[in-house]
């Protein structure tokens, strides 16, 4: 079975970022995580993707969530 590629761009403090995290955790959902405080490169690519609004901002197989959205995250891993 080929795993889902799942990436989150965000920040360590953000309660949204730490619903995500729970919710990956819950799932059992493999994730990478790039925090764009600490890399310029995460940030320009979080600002492209995203409008530079707020975060997370979720990759799931090149599909982009804004925020946290359970429903949209479900229906991107359903795909």
């Amino acid at each position: 079975e080929q795993q889902t590629l799942v990436i989150m761009s965000g920040v360590p403090d953000c309660g949204y970022c730490r619903q995500a995290r729970a919710y990956f955790a819950e799932q059992r959902i493999h994730y990478v995580e790039y925090n764009i405080n600490k890399s310029t490169k995460r940030l320009r690519e979080f600002r492209r993707l995203g409008g530079g609004r707020g975060t997370p901002l979720i990759r799931i197989d090149g599909k982009t969530i804004q925020g946290f959205n359970r429903q949209a995250i479900e229906a991107a891993l359903k795909q």
